[in-house]
């Protein structure tokens, strides 16, 4: 019986081990299709049907009743036609969900472009009638490039640059992970003035580039453009965001130290380093 129990042991441990050799093998290997040798391509391989069969070995959660997904499946496409449908169709089963008073609708779909005056108006008004219950996603190209604690950055940037008019906390919709003691930092009170800063500095910029010594002075056209450039220079930000190019590392000004102290809830650098390491090290 110990030898039985000993060999699944073993095993386990085995499997263990290829699995932190493989991923640690795929994490430095070139990523790019065109240049994997057929070693590196068969153990990808063997990486992904051995994460399948780990997770398909796990026990199930019942998924909770208060929950339901609404998927515009395949004999959805054959009733109502391809996708994508009309913003006539997304509005009127809008109107239904909420009919039956779901606390709050989220959407998987981005919608990016318009339709017409008529389908897009009518949504609008749907939009208007309950906003606080209803959930929209939306994209940027600089989420790609940036490390995983830097969507903290990116949360603010977003924000700050709009996206407070476009999107609200529901307080319906949330999860709830206590192994992640940052997320109750208060963010804001750091990016705000560093966004206001970068701000500051674009604006300069626009101004010199065209020679002109104020706003009033710029037509309607470069106003706009400047808008956007500012937005980018602010989601630019993010993803040099406490690395070695951050321009507003807290170590090069003592104002900003000071608020890196603050919410971070440390009273001296060298804690605040610590903290910051673990920061950047354990956020996923």
């Amino acid at each position: 019986m110990f030898k039985k129990h000993f060999e699944y042991i073993l095993v386990f441990a085995l499997s263990i081990v290829l699995t932190f050799l493989l991923q640690f093998f795929l994490k430095h290997i070139d990523l790019n299709e065109a240049s994997k040798t057929k070693l590196q391509i068969t153990l990808e391989n063997a990486s992904h049907r051995w994460n399948d069969l780990f997770y398909s070995s796990k026990s199930q959660k019942k998924p909770s009743p208060d929950v339901v997904l609404v998927a515009i499946d395949e004999p959805s496409i054959i009733e109502i036609g391809r996708w994508p449908w009309s913003r006539n169709v997304i509005n009127t089963i809008t109107e239904n969900l909420l009919k039956y008073e779901v606390k709050t609708l989220t959407y998987d779909i981005i919608f990016s472009e318009k339709e017409s005056s008529n389908a897009d108006s009518n949504f609008v008004r749907t939009i208007a009638k309950t906003p606080e219950k209803l959930t929209f996603g939306t994209f940027s190209d600089f989420a790609s490039n940036v490390l995983p604690y830097q969507d903290y950055c990116l949360t603010q940037a977003f924000l700050y640059t709009g996206g407070a008019s476009l999107a609200k906390i529901n307080p319906f919709f949330s999860v709830d992970d206590i192994s992640n003691s940052f997320e109750e930092i208060k963010f804001n009170k750091l990016f705000i003035p560093l966004f206001k800063a970068i701000d500051a500095i674009s604006v300069k910029t626009y101004l010199d580039k065209y020679e002109v010594n104020s706003l009033q002075k710029l037509s309607q056209y470069q106003l706009n453009t400047l808008t956007f450039y500012k937005k980018q220079k602010v989601y630019s930000y993010c993803q040099t965001w406490l690395s070695e190019d951050d321009v507003y590392h807290y170590q090069y000004n003592s104002s900003i130290k000071n608020i890196y102290l603050e919410i971070f809830g440390v009273s001296n650098i060298i804690e605040l380093r610590e903290k910051l390491d673990k920061f950047v090290n354990t956020t996923i």
